[in-house]
């Protein structure tokens, strides 16, 4: 273990040195703000609920409205990814295409 004022690191499994520094930047690094062009085009890959992840909470949203068409009941228009005014396998695998990415790291900000 080596440590100072602003660095601690220590040598893990084949002689990696791990750095707490580094990884709590990695981890909790401030980020950029998406543009809108981002967030629109990044909901059309999936982000349904426009929360910056493509997750299961996506997946769920169409597979909730799946064979929905507008004027249905369950019809959800961000759900409809190919814009092809029905909720088909289409866009559930537009979704599951692009699930565990998040805008951030997808646009490098």
């Amino acid at each position: 273990m080596v440590s100072g004022k602003r660095f601690a690191a220590s040598v893990g499994a084949g002689g990696a040195v791990v750095g707490l520094g580094y990884f709590l930047w990695k981890r909790f690094r401030p980020r950029g703000m998406p543009t809108q062009e981002q967030w629109d085009a990044f909901a059309g890959m999936g982000d349904v609920n426009r929360d910056g992840y493509i997750n299961t909470v996506d997946i769920d949203l169409v597979t909730a409205a799946f064979m929905a068409t507008p004027g249905s009941p369950n019809w959800n228009p961000a759900c409809d990814l190919n814009k092809d005014s029905i909720l088909n396998l289409r866009d559930l695998a537009i979704v599951a295409l692009y699930n565990g990415l998040n805008i951030w790291d997808f646009y490098c900000l």
